[in-house]
């Protein structure tokens, strides 16, 4: 799977379904011109801050932002909490310990910490990879929940 041309395809598509450039998304969600186009150019994945940005401006899921699934819905998102929350609630819900999640997905001890006491976030790569152990979605990982 390659996360960065899967990203840059749905962006490209969303784009155009909504009738939009580059620039417009930019102004839009308040983000440089060039970071939107490193994203369709397969430079870069965004900042999990930018993806819930470009995301929510377009009502899909962090999954469909990341072709991880092809299911566009529509919806309006509440605010997340802080990673570290949902990160601390999914490992105690999942009963697995900080040792074993850096274990089992080759992470450093040091970073996993970091993740855990709120002083880093995760990469996009390393989210999908928690996801996957954790069989959730990145909106369930990230504490994205829709409007109801």
């Amino acid at each position: 799977m390659d996360i960065l041309s899967n990203f840059s395809e749905t962006l490209s598509e969303l784009l155009a379904m909504h009738n939009l450039n580059a620039s417009q998304l930019a102004k839009q969600i308040k983000i440089d011109r060039s970071t939107i186009t490193k994203y369709l150019v397969k430079r870069s994945l965004p900042k999990l801050q930018f993806a819930l940005k470009i995301a929510d401006y377009f009502g899909c899921s962090l999954d469909y932002l990341f072709g991880l699934t092809n299911d566009y819905k529509k919806v309006v998102y509440l605010c997340c909490p802080p990673f570290y929350e949902v990160f601390q609630q999914l490992l105690d819900s999942q009963n697995c310990s900080r040792y074993r999640l850096f274990t089992d997905l080759n992470f450093h001890d040091q970073i996993v910490d970091d993740w855990y006491y709120g002083r880093r976030i995760p990469r996009i790569d390393n989210l999908i990879k928690i996801a996957d152990y954790f069989n959730c979605t990145l909106d369930e990982l990230v504490g994205r929940r829709a409007v109801e």
